[in-house]
């Protein structure tokens, strides 16, 4: 069995590899979400909404009255949404669990299957329809198109604070997550400020290797 410290060193070696949507390198995370909240907290608020989404999408799929509308494009924008919608569930399920208990192994997962389910909705929603609707009726799917741009706009946000999060939590920066002042010192905690959060500095230089201040301040 590993011990502690290889696990460690693991998982800081996965999230430092994590790249958005499996191809983009993108090493600088999020300092905070919108409207002033922390990552954290932010993740739970998308997650919760999303969930909430989840639900009703499953009820409208499985509802006789309102299944139909699902299936205006034929059964496969149906079970593409239904494919959807249980890879949404499983995946805001295991980052919600991961945001109250710092599970990074769930974070990891859950987020791999937010990111699938995003590659999923940008093919059905945003690419199918315009092969169906055909180049006859490009302005219905102009307008159809452009109706969708703010949400899609809030969609790709929702994913980078997700995916600092989960990245953020793999690194071992709670501090950050919870928008905590982090203090570095080389040997003791000579003048710590209240409300901070003190690491020391060896095991800072082991997080963040690139990393030489002796000092580090996320903003909130």
């Amino acid at each position: 069995m590993e011990n502690s410290d290889n696990i460690d060193t693991t998982q800081m070696n996965t999230a430092k590899d994590m790249k958005l949507l499996f191809c983009i390198p993108n090493n600088k995370t999020a300092e905070s979400c919108c409207c002033g909240c922390t990552l954290r907290l932010g993740t739970q608020i998308i997650t919760i909404l999303g969930l909430i989404g989840v639900i009703v999408s499953l009820y409208d799929l499985f509802n006789p009255a309102t299944s139909g509308n699902h299936k205006l494009f034929g059964d496969f924008y149906y079970y593409s949404d239904l494919i959807l919608v249980l890879l949404l569930l499983v995946s805001y399920s295991l980052i919600i669990y991961s945001t109250f208990y710092n599970r990074f192994d769930r974070a990891y997962l859950g987020l791999i299957l937010y990111q699938a389910g995003f590659i999923i909705s940008t093919v059905v929603i945003v690419v199918l329809p315009f092969i169906i609707i055909g180049e006859n009726a490009s302005a219905i799917y102009a307008v159809y198109f452009l109706t969708l741009i703010p949400s899609y706009i809030t969609q790709i946000y929702f994913l980078y604070i997700l995916f600092s999060f989960v990245k953020e939590l793999g690194l071992g920066n709670i501090a950050k997550l919870d928008g905590l002042q982090v203090n570095v010192a080389a040997n003791n905690q000579n003048n710590f400020q209240q409300g901070g959060v003190y690491i020391p500095l060896n095991d800072f230089n082991q997080r963040n290797p690139q990393q030489n201040s002796n000092q580090v301040t996320p903003r909130v």
